[in-house]
C-alpha cells in the first residue's frame, strides 16, 4: 500500500508542474488579445477625430469662399447701381425718400424724415423752374418722379431683406441678402424702359393705292406668257387654266385656243381638244391654224378622212402647209380633183418646185387629163429638184401617154 501511495504522490507532483506550465500560455494569449482590442479602439478614435477635423476645415473654407464671392458680386452690383442712378452717387436722396430710413428703423427714422421734409420741398421748388426753362413735357416729369419713387421703394425693400437675412444667419446671410437686394434692384431697372425709347415716335406705314391698271391686252399677254412657261415646264394643268382664262377674255385668240387644244391632246383628252377647236371654228370658220391643228390630230389618230374634212374648204391666202397637207390627204383618199386644186395652188405659190408639178401631174393623169398631165410631167423635168426615181417615172408616163395617143 505504501508503494502505491508513493507512486500516486509522484504522479500528482508530476501533473502539478505540467498544469502550471499550461496556464502560463493561456494567460499570455488573453493579454495579447486584450492589447489588440485596445489598439484598434484607439486607431478608430484617431480616424474619427481626423475626419471631424477635416470636415470642419472644409466647411470653414467653403463658407469663406461663398462670403468672398458674395462680397465681390455685391461690390460689382453696387458699382452698376451707382452708375445707373447718378443722384444717389452724388449723395442726393431720391424725392420723397429719406436715406436714413433704409438703415435706421424706429423713432430715429421718423425724426430724420420730418427734418428732411422742408429740404425736399426746397429741392422741388428749385427743380420746377429748371424744368420749365428746359420746356420738357409734363409726362416726362411724371415719369422721372415715378422712376425715383420706384427706386426708393426698391431700395427700402432691399434693406428689409438684408435685415431679415442678417437676423437669421449673421455669418453668411448678410452678404447673400445684400447681393439679392442689389440683384432685385438691378433686374427691375433693367426691365424698366428708358425715357428716350418712350419719347421716340412710332413709325407709321402708309399704303397708297396705285391708279395704274393693266389693260385687257396686257392681261391677256401676261397670262399667255405664263401659260407657255408652265407648258414648257410640264405643268399642263396650270397651263390649261391660264389658257382658258385667256379665251374667256378674248374668244378669238388664235394662239391661245390652238395651244389649249394641244394641251388637252397632250393629256390624252382627244374629245376635249377637238371640242375647243370646233367651238372656235363655229364662230371663226376661216381660222387656218385651228383647221390645221384639227387635221393633224385626226391624222395622228389614223383618221385620214376626218383630217381632210377640216381642210376641204377654200380659203383666201392659205399657207403652203395648208395646201400641201390637203393635196397629200386627197391623193391618199384618191380624191384627185381635190388634190388637183391643192397642187395648182402650190404651183402658183412656188412655181420652181418640181414636187408640186409632180403631184399635179399624177392628179391630172389619174383624172384622165392626158394633155395637162404631159405638160405637168415636162415641168417636173424642167424644174428638177426631184429624185431620180421621180424623174424616171415622169419620162415613162410621158412616153406611155404619147404612145397611146
Amino acid at each position: 500500500m505504501s508503494v502505491i501511495n508513493q507512486m500516486l504522490k509522484d504522479l500528482e507532483q508530476r501533473q502539478q508542474p505540467e498544469s502550471a506550465g499550461d496556464n502560463q500560455p493561456s494567460q499570455g494569449l488573453y493579454l495579447e488579445q486584450k492589447s489588440n482590442k485596445t489598439s484598434r479602439v484607439l486607431i478608430l478614435l484617431l480616424v474619427l477625430i481626423l475626419f471631424a477635423l477635416g470636415f470642419i476645415g472644409w466647411q470653414m473654407f467653403s463658407q469663406k469662399q461663398i462670403v468672398n464671392s458674395i462680397q465681390v458680386e455685391t461690390a460689382t452690383a453696387e458699382q452698376l447701381t451707382t452708375k445707373a442712378t447718378p443722384r444717389e452717387a452724388e449723395g442726393i436722396p431720391a424725392p420723397g425718400v429719406n436715406s436714413s430710413e433704409q438703415i435706421e428703423p424706429g423713432p430715429i427714422a421718423e425724426l430724420k424724415k420730418q427734418e428732411a421734409e422742408p429740404k425736399e420741398t426746397e429741392l422741388k421748388a428749385e427743380a420746377e423752374p429748371e424744368q420749365t426753362n428746359l420746356a420738357e413735357p409734363r409726362q416726362a416729369k411724371q415719369g422721372s418722379a415715378k422712376t425715383n419713387q420706384a427706386n426708393a421703394n426698391e431700395a427700402e425693400l432691399a434693406a428689409t431683406i438684408a435685415e431679415n437675412s442678417q437676423a437669421q444667419n449673421p455669418l453668411v446671410s448678410s452678404g447673400l441678402a445684400q447681393y439679392q437686394a442689389v440683384e432685385l434692384v438691378g433686374s427691375v431697372e433693367a426691365e424698366r424702359p428708358s425715357s428716350t425709347q418712350a419719347d421716340e415716335p412710332e413709325p407709321r406705314f402708309v399704303i397708297e393705292k396705285s391708279n395704274t391698271q393693266m389693260t385687257l391686252a396686257q392681261r391677256v399677254t401676261k397670262l399667255l406668257t405664263e401659260a407657255k412657261s408652265s407648258f414648257d415646264k410640264g405643268y399642263i394643268t396650270e397651263a390649261i387654266e391660264k389658257l382658258e382664262q385667256v379665251i374667256r377674255f378674248e374668244d378669238g385668240h388664235i394662239e391661245a385656243r390652238n395651244l389649249l387644244a394641244g394641251a388637252w391632246y397632250g393629256r390624252g383628252e382627244l374629245n376635249s381638244a377637238i371640242k375647243v377647236l370646233n367651238d372656235g371654228l363655229q364662230r371663226y370658220p376661216s381660222i387656218e391654224e385651228w383647221r390645221l391643228t384639227a387635221a393633224k390630230i385626226f391624222f395622228k389618230e389614223n383618221n385620214t378622212a376626218g383630217a381632210l374634212s377640216y381642210l376641204d374648204i377654200e380659203l383666201n391666202n392659205a399657207s403652203k402647209e395648208f395646201y400641201t397637207m390637203k393635196g397629200s390627204l386627197a391623193r391618199q383618199l384618191r380624191q384627185f380633183a381635190k388634190a388637183e386644186l391643192a397642187y395648182i395652188k402650190l404651183t402658183q405659190i412656188e412655181p420652181h418646185i418640181g414636187n408640186w408639178w409632180l403631184g399635179l401631174a399624177i392628179a391630172q393623169d389619174s383624172l384622165g387629163k392626158q394633155r395637162e398631165a404631159i405638160a405637168s410631167y415636162k415641168s417636173v423635168l424642167a424644174r428638177g429638184g426631184v429624185s431620180q426615181d421621180s424623174a424616171k417615172f415622169a419620162r415613162q408616163r410621158i412616153a406611155q401617154i404619147e404612145g397611146q395617143s
